[in-house]
């Protein structure tokens, strides 16, 4: 309480005023550089093809190109980028590296590795034999070719060079040089002022007699480029090495500090680890002006690309995954662009019109006349990716899929009223000792099911976890009961905003005894609304459970009468997002929330479903930054367990991830995700629950509801696949969308059915009228009363065909018709799926319509 009053105190005795019109990028490591030393590609370096190899798998290097050729464990070959290119007059389709920067105003501008560094000779390489490794270092800019001659010297190093020189080169020298005579340079007072701060060996005397008589040779600025390599390859015969330009640049400079130009310094590792291919950029190699930082940059952008003659698919993690085939002339629909993990919700944003996530960092592609595909995981960096695909015939005439890390983040400056232009905010440091990383795996087949299996495999040998099979053989079935919502009462004729009971303590005892005695078996039961007012709860640092719903005693039965049932009990809860934050809450905005880069406080508006802006009608709240988060949770865990309240269900942790941009105490959201990823770690040996989980929880989980088994679709996409699903069935227990709460309760249950996935209810006591007048309607559908028969009939007859393949993996989806899927699993059970609305007949087997039938291995139904 103390602390709120000091808090609040200040923060009334302060007026902000902002001044900031731009903060420049610098921050404690060594990222911007007053001047950046270009990588050279010497004369003297090894232009022959060099190869590396680990016994498995071998890589090719073209040192002239920097292009190489992947030979995989199957013999199969793979280039840098698509063959072809070389003929296009597109730099960006021959580019290894795709840079993104920005100025001040927020205007995007790209570079390519090929055009504005390996053109201009501006990189270096080197065979790394120990590691399996090469490392290629790039200058990536638009910056003059750098050329290995004297900006400037002295009178008796000219000399002393010229000497040296054949005849005709003396003459280039005398000709290409202008000379600087301090005798003549004092007659212009101005000129002698500069000069002589410049090269202050003008200022000798020579000859005593007490006057400066000293001569500087600086080579002409306007030079054409074959005069320079004219006097670079003169200068080389007479033995000038980099050293000896290295030496000269301290003397004299070729580029003007005042004339800088976007630049970045960064270097690539091209690694064999095992039977993959390993791509690598660290942080600590980045390097750059602050002027242009680097915001965005893609690795092997063209890696996974086909030309327009050749047959295949794009595969992209739309939800439970989707196909884009080659050449599908869809050349008005958008591309498409999806962040790993979803937005971060420390960056600030006004409106949302759509808002793809992909769930898992993985992308690849598949080539059906060479029956082999690739996928490429992003195994670092995913936190800060997004993932891009298109098709050929929009800006080139290749079909690609392809990775975007944003390395500087940046926001718009609120400034309205005192400039004309946008003026944007850039991070002030980069991540300490993180890496990006993408890792290729070749498949030795054109199926999306090989592709998934061998996903699988790669998760496997990251998480153990995932390489073992579910322990429990029952159905996978969730079944949520709300407790308590906020809503406006009544008190003595005033409105007050309190917890309102929707299914008390006892009430839920009775849904799930009714259950129980109807046969449910194994279910995972989630308590939403069952502590600190309500479903939208405060903040969880101590867990205070509603009167109206019941006693601690009732509580305590609850929980102990459900474990005597079998079921896993958890406790649902949001450790990220802080509600009905008030004056005397322990939980302080100034110094609790997580920042912006603008360096206020987190603090987020729904949004609205008409304008898609913000909504300030409705209540904000707080994104906590993660140490405060991290507190909440140990101190939740202690509260919950002196209840007997052992799992928990996790509402946002591994749903929505964000990071903290404070300027002294923040963390990046890579970061940020290994945090949560240690604090659930630690609770694996629980039953804990996850809503539309990112890859990284996935391995914690004892159940994932709402799991992606569906495409969320865009216009681009020619077919949904269950990729995710085929890779994880049988390791992970996973739930579609609820049940009896969904936009498309057939589709979903067909959704369900096709991908083995289990079954979601969301119920409560009350009916759907007690909800008017609140923002909880979309719980109208909830009531169990109106669901209880049609949902244990569905139970019946759910795991009656699918319950006894809970541990059994996916081993063949096909669509045998439209919109007639068949999936196969590992016992031999085959599921035939009609999403028509009409029959489907075919060898002797009716699948009626928008339904599903069950063929166990023996060929039975």
């Amino acid at each position: 309480m103390k602390k709120k009053i000091i808090s609040y105190a200040i923060t009334c005795a302060i007026i902000a005023v902002l001044t900031i019109l731009a903060i420049k990028f610098g921050g404690d490591k060594e990222t911007a550089k007053k001047q950046i030393d270009a990588y050279r590609f010497d004369s003297d370096m090894d232009t022959d093809l060099q190869t590396i190899t680990n016994g498995k798998v071998s890589l090719e290097f073209n040192p002239k190109t920097t292009q190489f050729t992947y030979t995989d464990a199957s013999g199969n070959k793979w280039t840098g980028y698509p063959e072809g290119v070389e003929n296009t007059n597109q730099a960006m389709l021959k580019s290894l590296l795709y840079v993104q920067y920005k100025n001040s105003n927020g205007q995007k501008y790209y570079l390519s590795s090929y055009e504005h560094s390996v053109a201009k000779e501006n990189y270096t390489y080197e065979v790394l034999a120990d590691q399996n490794a090469i490392r290629i270092d790039f200058t990536i800019g638009l910056i003059s070719k750098t050329y290995l001659i004297p900006a400037a010297m002295p009178e008796a190093r000219f000399e002393e060079w010229k000497a040296k020189n054949t005849e005709e080169g003396a003459k280039h020298m005398r000709d290409w040089y202008t000379k600087y005579d301090a005798k003549k340079l004092q007659k212009d007072k101005e000129k002698w002022a500069t000069l002589s701060e410049k090269y202050p060996d003008l200022t000798v005397d020579n000859d005593g007699d007490g006057t400066p008589d000293g001569i500087v040779y600086e080579i002409f600025p306007n030079l054409q480029n074959y005069q320079k390599e004219r006097l670079e390859t003169e200068f080389m015969e007479m033995g000038y090495t980099r050293e000896d330009y290295e030496a000269d640049m301290e003397y004299g400079s070729h580029e003007e500090d005042s004339d800088i130009k976007p630049t970045i310094n960064l270097s690539l590792y091209l690694k064999l680890e095992d039977d993959t291919l390993v791509a690598e950029v660290g942080y600590d190699s980045l390097a750059f002006y602050p002027e242009y930082p680097i915001t965005g940059l893609r690795i092997l952008p063209f890696m996974c690309a086909a030309g327009m003659d050749e047959e295949g698919f794009l595969f992209i993690p739309d939800g439970s995954g989707a196909k884009i085939n080659f050449n599908n002339g869809k050349i008005s629909s958008t591309t498409y662009s999806a962040r790993v993990y979803g937005w971060d919700y420390a960056q600030a944003r006004k409106e949302i019109v759509s808002d793809p996530i992909a769930r898992f960092p993985v992308y690849g592609i598949s080539f059906s006349d060479r029956d082999a595909s690739l996928l490429c995981m992003i195994e670092e960096g995913e936190a800060y990716a997004s993932i891009e695909a298109d098709i050929s015939g929009k800006s080139h005439d290749y079909n690609y899929v392809s990775n975007e890390f944003l390395i500087v983040h940046n926001d718009l400056a609120d400034i309205a009223g005192r400039s004309l232009q946008d003026i944007y905010i850039f991070e002030s440091k980069l991540p300490q000792d993180e890496k990006l990383r993408i890792r290729v795996k070749t498949v030795d087949s054109s199926s999306y099911v090989e592709m998934a299996k061998a996903y699988h495999d790669y998760l496997a040998e990251i998480y153990p976890e995932l390489g073992q099979k579910v322990t429990k053989t029952q159905l996978p079935t969730a079944v949520e009961l709300v407790g308590s919502i906020i809503k406006t009462q009544h008190i003595l004729g005033f409105p007050k905003d309190l917890p309102y009971a929707l299914t008390t303590y006892e009430e839920m005892g009775e849904i799930m005894k009714d259950l129980h005695d109807a046969g449910w078996s194994g279910v995972n039961v989630i308590l939403n609304g069952w502590f600190n007012r309500g479903v939208v709860h405060d903040w969880p640092d101590d867990i205070n459970l509603i009167r109206k719903l019941g006693s601690k005693k009732t509580f305590k039965g609850l929980v102990s009468t459900l474990e005597g049932y079998g079921y896993s009990v958890a406790g649902k809860a949001d450790f990220q997002f802080v509600h009905h934050n008030k004056l005397l809450d322990t939980f302080v905005a100034k110094s609790d929330a997580a920042r912006l880069l603008n360096r206020e406080p987190v603090k987020i508006y729904p949004y609205s479903n008409v304008w898609y802006g913000e909504n300030k009608e409705k209540d904000s709240y707080y994104l906590a930054k993660p140490s405060y988060t991290e507190k909440a949770l140990e101190s939740f865990v202690k509260d919950a367990d002196k209840l007997g309240l052992k799992n928990i269900a996790f509402s946002t942790i591994g749903d929505k991830l964000g990071a903290d941009y404070h300027p002294r105490k923040g963390i990046s959201r890579q970061a940020n995700m290994k945090l949560q990823v240690k604090q659930i770690s630690a609770l694996a040996s629980r039953e804990n629950v996850f809503y539309n989980s990112n890859m990284y929880v996935v391995p914690y989980a004892d159940l994932l509801v709402d799991f992606p088994i569906h495409a969320q679709g865009t216009g681009l996409e020619d077919e949904s696949i269950p990729f995710f699903p085929i890779a994880l069935h049988g390791y992970v227990r996973y739930t579609g969308d609820s049940i009896n709460i969904t936009n498309d309760y057939i589709t979903n249950l067909l959704n369900s059915a096709e991908t083995g996935a289990g079954l979601y209810f969301i119920f409560m006591d009350a009916t759907g009228d007690e909800l008017q007048e609140s923002d909880f309607t979309y719980y109208f559908g909830a009531n169990y009363d109106s669901w209880a028969k049609s949902a244990k009939e569905l139970y019946d007859r759910y795991n009656k065909d699918f319950g006894s393949l809970a541990t059994e993996t996916i081993t063949d989806h096909q669509q045998i018709a439209e919109r007639v899927y068949m999936t196969e699993f590992s016992n031999g059970t085959k599921v035939y799926v009609n999403y028509r609305t009409l029959d489907y007949k075919a060898n002797g087997m009716t699948i009626p319509a928008q339904d599903w039938v069950v063929v166990n291995g023996k060929g039975g139904n």
